[in-house]
């Protein structure tokens, strides 16, 4: 009899701390949808000329987690982390900074990666393999990668 009593008490206190850390890691998860994820640029253009910048052969990559986003091109010295926040049809760039250097950054560090002095997007599109960013001077395509 009192082994029963031990084992119910046992799976009982495990199902509660079972609950317990699933439901607290929750807000480790993804917090921002469809555009959590890593996203690589496929065409950067001109919004008035149509002029473009770079392609998906320029392997310019935007990640995206939590609260960060990092900002890289393969083969370029630096690589950026970004704090931003978004809206459902805005992206705003807060704090950047460098790598190796770990030191904060002025926007213009981005221009390198369609990022303008504002460091504000307007989100034209978004679903969970395509995204199209536009600011005062670019219009930026990604796919999910």
């Amino acid at each position: 009899m009192k082994i029963k009593n031990i084992n119910k008490k046992t799976a009982t206190a495990f199902c509660i701390s079972a609950f317990a850390i699933t439901t607290t890691s929750c807000d480790k998860l993804d917090c921002n949808g469809e555009l959590d994820g890593m996203w690589q640029m496929t065409k950067w253009e001109n919004k008035y000329n149509r002029y473009v910048y770079a392609t998906k052969n320029d392997n310019i990559y935007y990640h995206v987690k939590l609260e960060l986003m990092k900002i890289q091109k393969i083969g370029y010295p630096f690589v950026y982390l970004t704090t931003f926040h978004y809206t459902k049809d805005s992206l705003y760039i807060d704090e950047v900074y460098s790598q190796p250097f770990d030191s904060i950054c002025p926007y213009d560090s981005l221009k390198a990666f369609g990022v303008t002095d504002e460091g504000r997007f307007k989100i034209n599109s978004l679903d969970n393999s395509y995204m199209e960013l536009e600011n005062n001077l670019y219009i930026l395509k990604f796919r999910k990668y």
